[in-house]
């Protein structure tokens, strides 16, 4: 299983054990004014879209030391050939199927 899937039911479980063991935490008025304050941030469309941003980012930066950047399985031979840099895609071509500059 995914650790990103094991990091959602843990914090679901957390939730659940919250809600049903503390009934003063889910009273309705608390839930009512949760309610309503994200009723609020979903009307203010560019906050909301920084807010779920942040949210993203934030969670990303939480789990990096236990789910670092990935290191790429395959060696890419040309990647480390000059000349072979971004943004040269048709010379990339050229060179791999052996044809010289001047042919088209």
């Amino acid at each position: 299983m995914k650790a990103i899937l094991l990091v959602e039911y843990g914090l679901t479980l957390v939730a659940a054990v919250i809600v049903l063991s503390v009934p003063s935490f889910a009273r309705p008025d608390r839930v009512r004014k949760l309610w309503f304050l994200f009723g609020r941030l979903a009307n203010r469309r560019a906050l909301s879209i920084i807010a779920v941003g942040a949210f993203a980012l934030s969670l990303r930066v939480a789990v990096l030391p236990r789910m670092p950047v990935p290191e790429p399985q395959i060696h890419d031979e040309l990647s480390s050939r000059s000349g072979l840099g971004a943004g040269s895609g048709k010379s990339i071509c050229r060179k791999c199927l052996g044809w010289s500059s001047g042919q088209r």
